[in-house]
């Protein structure tokens, strides 16, 4: 399912058709070895919000995480990772800097665990989730309070695992989607309604102890996978 990439090896441009998301799976924790040469892909402005992590394992994964998405990036713009720039648009949600490239390239970022997720896209809009699945979130009140009712619906069927796993998955659809709408989680209001007219709903099927979603505008999409490593 997912295309093993090796940085080290890792050559040429990539290109994503209009009607294609790209979605790279990254282990965090396969490339703490290698933070030195990552860090040297990072921005002053990066730089600086590294220095005000005081967890280590909070400072590594950031790391890994900003430095992977410029290296992704950088295959697909034909430019060295450390010279892309990053910008926010009026809603916060991170976007290149038309300097960067003259190709609309769009993406999205998430990591959970020991896991990193990214997708791209050409011209559309798109949202990425992952979540590592643990005991300690799910509940029918989280459930009510920002699901859609179908979705709720089919939660008070579950128990035990299944609704744990069935939680996430859920979970990681309304994260996504509001990531492509370019809002946080403060702007999911009561309930996510998703606009199945205009944007399609992914699971993505990641490995054991992970789900994620996908959003992205319009429908019939082809998705790719990759697996970046060293």
């Amino acid at each position: 399912m997912f295309n093993r990439l090796v940085c080290n090896n890792f050559q040429g441009r990539l290109t994503c058709g209009i009607d294609e998301v790209h979605v790279w799976r990254v282990s965090t924790v396969d490339q703490f070895p290698h933070l030195e040469s990552l860090m040297r892909f990072l921005s002053m402005d990066e730089l600086s919000r590294l220095s005000r992590l005081v967890i280590p394992i909070e400072r590594d994964r950031y790391i890994v995480c900003r430095a992977t998405l410029r290296l992704i990036l950088s295959h697909y713009l034909d430019v060295t990772p450390e010279k892309i720039c990053f910008t926010s648009d009026t809603k916060g949600k991170m976007q290149l800097q038309k300097k960067s490239s003259s190709l609309d390239i769009q993406f999205s970022l998430s990591h959970s665990g020991n896991m990193a997720l990214y997708s791209i896209s050409l011209k559309k809009e798109n949202g990425v989730d992952v979540e590592w699945i643990r005991s300690d979130l799910p509940s029918h009140w989280i459930a009510e309070r920002f699901f859609p009712a179908e979705e709720v619906k089919y939660l008070r069927q579950l128990k035990g695992v299944s609704f744990i796993e069935g939680f996430f998955q859920c979970w990681t659809r309304m994260e996504a989607y509001i990531k492509a709408l370019g809002k946080g989680l403060a702007g999911a209001g009561k309930a996510t309604n998703y606009d199945r007219l205009n944007w399609s709903l992914y699971d993505l099927n990641l490995c054991k102890g992970y789900v994620g979603s996908l959003a992205i505008q319009g429908h019939n999409h082809r998705i790719v996978y990759f697996d970046l490593s060293y």
